[in-house]
């Protein structure tokens, strides 16, 4: 049997994709992240009550913001909302091989967008 490498938790679709002058594609997370994810932020999950794999796929079918971190090259996608127990809930993505790979994921506090740069926003 072979051994799935990843999960498709989204799409980066075209319209979004042309406004930051990146490829459209698949938004998939390795089963190393998902393991990373709940060994650094399970007090988190537990918290908003759900599972790393449901997190991500919220995040990526509801984000309203694109921010760029130029230091390791990624692309933040963060919802931000005043009404959610977590006002910004990030997942950092990577770009490889026409797909886009899920880092890590987490609630954050606002600040920490301070110093990256805003790609998108959900108008």
């Amino acid at each position: 049997m072979k051994k799935i490498e990843y999960i498709k938790v989204g799409y980066l679709y075209k319209k979004i994709a042309d406004a930051i002058n990146k490829p459209a594609g698949d938004i998939c997370i390795t089963e190393t992240a998902i393991k990373h994810i709940y060994e650094r932020h399970s007090v988190e999950l537990e918290t908003l009550g759900i599972d790393a794999i449901g997190f991500v796929k919220f995040v990526v079918s509801n984000f309203t913001h694109i921010f760029e971190d130029a230091k390791n090259k990624s692309m933040l996608l963060a919802y931000i909302s005043e009404t959610r127990i977590a006002k910004v809930i990030i997942i950092t993505i990577v770009a490889k091989d026409r797909k886009y790979f899920v880092r890590t994921a987490s609630p954050m506090i606002t600040r920490y967008l301070y110093n990256k740069r805003l790609l998108w926003y959900k108008k």
